[in-house]
């Protein structure tokens, strides 16, 4: 999933985002959350309960189509609790940005083939222009603490 920037209502919602956020892309680790909030204030709105029964009926009765993430149609759930509708996008970093390239009906550009300039899209690579290295939760490129040892009991 990804956002879906050729909806108004998605760049609508990006740009208080990056507002709010510091300049953060609005991408699909804020697109899909802000779906999935969108959805679970729409069943609780249509169950108008907190009983479990009645919120799980109104998931199963789930037709959401305000979402701002590329779909291949409304929310809904089927039998076994998955979104038939859920699709993926294909991104392409163009401009140092994320672009939607696929699906065709939601694309942002074209797919550009071969790639432009690779060393411009990816500065932070070791041995490129600029040669930084990104830090992980782990550490520089994944290495784990000094000593540190896993322990179970």
């Amino acid at each position: 999933m990804y956002a879906n920037y050729r909806k108004p209502e998605t760049q609508r919602v990006a740009a208080e985002f990056a507002k709010r956020s510091g300049g953060r892309n609005f991408d699909a680790s804020a697109s899909y959350p802000y779906d999935a909030i969108q959805v679970i204030a729409d069943v609780l709105e249509r169950a108008a309960s907190t009983d479990p029964d009645a919120i799980v009926t109104a998931i199963k009765k789930t037709n959401f189509t305000g979402g701002l993430s590329v779909q291949s149609g409304p929310i809904v759930f089927n039998e076994t609790g998955d979104n038939p509708n859920a699709s993926t996008a294909m991104l392409q970093v163009l401009g140092q940005k994320p672009r939607v390239v696929w699906p065709k009906d939601v694309a942002e550009q074209r797919f550009v083939f071969p790639a432009p300039n690779p060393e411009a899209r990816c500065p932070s690579l070791p041995g490129e222009a600029g040669g930084r290295v990104l830090p992980t939760r782990r550490g520089a490129w994944g290495r784990g603490r000094r000593g540190a040892s896993r322990r179970r009991g």
